[in-house]
């Protein structure tokens, strides 16, 4: 998986909350990289989803604003400059985005109803997200290593 430049300042600014509080857990920030890479990644698959890739991947990066902000979702998206698709699958978990949402969040509790219906509603085959779960944790964690790695190791 190849990020691009819009992304990778995402991530940059994303790590940027882990150097500057050492209370934000890494673990939330790799998950917000994850949904990111996983929405993006299925978008493509789902035949009955009307999202652009780049907009799946913030609609996952910012998933987990609240929990990195320390306020309510629907005040940290209130400044963004984000399509009202992704904020309302965000804050309402309506739309296809909000059922690619839902999905994401019913697979990461491994509630495979859940994930089967919205795959179902997003014309998507469950086989594909197994897939693309297995491989956006694996490029995640390759990610998340190099950047935890000092530059004079490269």
């Amino acid at each position: 998986m190849v990020l691009g430049l819009g992304q990778l300042k995402q991530w940059v600014y994303l790590l940027s909350f882990k150097q500057s509080d050492g209370d934000f857990s890494a673990e939330i920030i790799k998950t917000s990289f994850l949904r990111g890479s996983l929405c993006s990644e299925l978008s493509q698959y789902a035949t009955r989803l009307n999202l652009a890739k780049s907009d799946a991947y913030l609609l996952g990066m910012f998933s987990t604003l609240d929990v990195l902000l320390q306020i309510p979702l629907k005040e940290a998206l209130r400044e963004l400059p984000i399509i009202d698709e992704i904020r309302d699958a965000l804050t309402e978990k309506t739309g296809s985005a909000g059922t690619l949402y839902r999905l994401i969040l019913a697979y990461e509790t491994a509630d495979w109803g859940t994930v089967s219906s919205c795959a179902e509603e997003l014309g998507l085959d469950s086989n594909i997200v197994a897939q693309k779960y297995l491989e956006c944790v694996e490029a995640v964690n390759y990610t998340w290593n190099s950047l935890q790695r000092p530059f004079s190791e490269e």
